[in-house]
């Protein structure tokens, strides 16, 4: 009979606990031992000795005490958040996002820029490289400060490789395998999700999600895609495809191989400011109209929004956007049976009056209608979702 080696078997137990305490920390940022202890049931000791281990490492500090009138004062104990950093980039179809992040999910730095490129000599990964190395120098980091590079891609992503199999809009980096070759240039590991996976994930890490353990997160810029929670964990589907609705038919009794009877066609907030344009042109005596005309402003959907009490052409627009927009959640909410939709990206700008009118739809034809909220962290929420991803894939890794 083979004897069991003992001392292997602590050591393993120890790397688990020593796990469990940093992502403990990292949930709560200030935390006692006793808090710590009876969170994770482990002895005041253990924790102890944990504690001075992950200190001695310089991946824990103390952060002050707690007044008390009587009694030892307990010391508060939290992530050393300066230890890595974190590369987060959200790419959109003309611009991207880029931040760099602390350990505790704050942005030291968010930066937009344009996507500027011509299609015969346009390389995405040299692109990004340009600009993580002008983040990293901006802010007087290296390479060897980072834990991770989080980038959100848009479409079906192979996350092996970071090529995407399907790009909505006007993307053309389809084929492009930018994990691969940011891996040649760069030590650290390189993460690459969809880019409403990581939304979800911001949302559900700092946005309107608090109390629910199950939502889903919706969002219509240019492509219909949405994120699934269940039981607090993103839901991806067989081939991290879950949440592309897209591609569903706008009508049962539509052919879907024309793409103009997809559901992406139809509930785009692009397409809808591009028809909201035509319609109102028809109509001279459009308020939206004139103001566009006199102020040379295009369409978009903070106008819109401002624009629905008052302009008739506009309120019969967006009401009828609001049923097939109500009737998709419905139908979604009919087979994922979720609580809680969150709507984010430009949608939000339609304004509190239509989400009230949009929830009483809901309310009044969905058996089980889940609350509907606006985003609150609107264009960041990328970033977020993927910072937090990188924190916890570094803080895995740590043996």
């Amino acid at each position: 009979m083979k004897k069991i080696d003992i001392s292997q078997n602590q050591e393993l137990v120890r790397h688990r606990n020593q796990k469990r305490v940093l992502f403990e920390l990292s949930k709560n940022k200030l935390m006692t031992i006793r808090r710590l202890s009876e969170t994770l049931d482990l002895s005041a000791p253990t924790i102890i000795s944990i504690l001075d281990h992950l200190i001695e490492m310089q991946l824990v500090k103390e952060c002050g005490q707690i007044s008390t009138k009587v009694g030892r004062k307990p010391v508060l104990y939290s992530i050393n958040e300066k230890y890595k950093r974190i590369i987060a980039i959200d790419l959109g179809q003309n611009n991207m996002f880029i931040g760099v992040s602390d350990l505790n999910c704050e942005f030291e730095e968010i930066i937009e820029e344009p996507l500027n490129y011509k299609k015969k000599d346009f390389s995405l990964s040299d692109y990004l490289t340009k600009s993580i190395d002008g983040l990293l120098q901006k802010n007087n980091l290296s390479i060897e400060d980072m834990a991770t590079i989080v980038i959100g891609n848009v479409g079906i992503v192979d996350e092996k490789t970071g090529s995407i199999s399907y790009a909505a809009g006007t993307a053309i980096w389809s084929s492009q395998p930018i994990k691969l070759h940011l891996k040649k240039k760069y030590s650290c590991p390189i993460i690459v999700k969809n880019d409403v996976n990581l939304s979800t994930i911001g949302e559900r890490k700092s946005g309107n999600t608090k109390g629910f353990n199950s939502f889903a997160y919706f969002r219509f810029d240019v492509g219909v895609k949405a994120g699934i929670v269940i039981d607090n964990k993103l839901y991806e589907g067989n081939d991290g495809a879950a949440g592309e609705i897209g591609f569903a038919s706008s009508c049962m009794y539509k052919d879907i191989s024309s793409f103009d009877n997809r559901i992406e066609e139809e509930l785009t907030i692009k397409n809808v400011c591009s028809n909201v344009y035509d319609e109102i042109r028809k109509h001279g005596n459009s308020p939206l109209f004139s103001y566009i005309q006199n102020n040379n402003k295009s369409i978009n959907a903070k106008l819109l929004g401002e624009y629905f009490l008052t302009d008739t052409v506009i309120n019969k627009i967006l009401s009828d956007y609001l049923i097939h927009l109500g009737n998709l959640i419905i139908m979604f909410v009919s087979i994922m049976n979720v609580p809680l939709i969150i709507l984010g990206g430009d949608i939000v700008n339609f304004g509190e009056k239509f989400l009230i009118n949009l929830q009483q739809y809901i309310d009044k034809n969905c058996f089980f209608p889940p609350q509907i909220r606006y985003s609150t962290i609107k264009e960041h929420s990328g970033l977020i979702g993927g910072a937090s991803i990188g924190i916890d894939a570094f803080l895995a890794s740590i043996h």
